[in-house]
């Protein structure tokens, strides 16, 4: 028989070895060679990873997707990569994944890895990364950050942050790139939809307004100085208006605001020329709660006979004197039915 060989120093081996798995150490190679940093098997040297794993710990060891290095211990998985302890201390965790980042983005104080910030929905407004939440409005795809809600500018009209694409007007209203899209602009542009909708008030709810009524289409402050000048006139004066109908005599006119979108100009038409029919047939001191829930009551049906059914789904959900007025018309229509609407306000209201 042979002399036993050190399977590491190839000398003969002479008194006391260690015999591990097919390879056997003599004292010295024990005693100075770097052990296995797993099982503790001697080792020749540190991988240039600077570490010390024998060839079958090496194959067993599950590696680090981030310091490529073999895990020894504790670990968790996170989007199906191995993470050590030391990586997870030495690298902030996404808020919302929480994967250690090399690269990352930050939003509203939080930390948010790239895979993130390109899966999330953004901001409508300012485009950031939804993270925490959102807020939406019935009728409305958009979606809004906590801090765009909060403390961004509003649009003038549809009264949502404002986002890229708005335009400020010279009377310092500023409109959202939406309502700019089918904004109305020109007393000559909401004559045209008005010659559509007075046939549709005529059919549709019997109202036929004066034909010598004048339209105006002008800035909001005007219809403020409007509410002003002429308390008296057929409406709510409590909040802002989008449109006024004033009767000067036996003048009548109607002033809408500008840049209105289309369906809100057309809502808004149908809305103050009902005031314009009331005029002539509701009594000086008729409720409030009924002169305002007609003319949201005729909006509301005039959008959805113009296939408008996003906008008017908006109506009945109003909290002010508008939506309450509305509800107290419906509940008319629910138990008279739609056609007989118009002779029970009447029963109410006439002179």
């Amino acid at each position: 028989m042979g002399d036993t060989l050190c399977s590491f120093c190839r000398k003969s081996i002479s008194g006391k070895y260690w015999k591990f798995s097919e390879k056997n150490v003599c004292l010295k190679c024990y005693q100075t060679l770097p052990k296995c940093q797993s099982c503790n098997i001697p080792c020749s040297k540190k991988d240039n990873r600077g570490e010390t794993y024998c060839e079958s710990c090496r194959k067993k060891l599950p590696l680090c997707s981030y310091c490529k290095k073999h895990i020894l211990g504790q670990y968790i998985v996170v989007k199906g990569k191995n993470v050590c302890q030391a990586c997870r201390k030495k690298f902030p965790a996404c808020a919302r994944c929480q994967s250690p980042m090399k690269e990352y983005l930050v939003v509203h104080d939080k930390k948010i890895c790239l895979s993130c910030s390109t899966s999330l929905e953004c901001c409508a407004s300012c485009r950031i990364p939804l993270l925490d939440g959102y807020y939406y409005y019935p009728g409305d795809e958009r979606k809004f950050c906590h801090t765009c809600q909060k403390k961004g500018l509003k649009c003038d009209i549809c009264t949502l942050p404002l986002g890229t694409g708005y335009k400020s007007l010279p009377d310092k209203r500023k409109i959202c790139s939406i309502c700019l899209k089918t904004s109305v602009r020109t007393t000559e542009k909401a004559k045209e939809i008005l010659q559509k909708l007075l046939p549709a008030l005529s059919k549709n709810f019997s109202l036929k307004v004066r034909s010598s009524t004048q339209l105006h289409l002008v800035a909001s402050s005007t219809i403020a100085s409007l509410r002003s000048q002429y308390p008296n006139t057929i409406g709510s004066k409590d909040q802002r208006s989008l449109g006024i109908f004033v009767r000067k005599g036996n003048a009548f006119d109607v002033y809408i605001e500008s840049f209105l979108p289309y369906s809100l100009c057309l809502s808004v038409l149908a809305h103050e020329y009902t005031h314009a029919w009331q005029a002539d047939h509701f009594q000086p001191k008729a409720s409030t709660l009924y002169v305002e829930g007609m003319a949201q009551w005729v909006s509301y049906h005039t959008l959805k006979f113009y296939g408008y059914e996003r906008e008017a789904s908006l109506i009945p959900i109003q909290q002010d004197i508008y939506g309450q007025g509305f509800r107290k018309i419906q509940e008319i229509e629910k138990r008279y039915g739609k056609n007989a609407v118009i002779s029970k306000i009447l029963e109410l209201c006439a002179k």
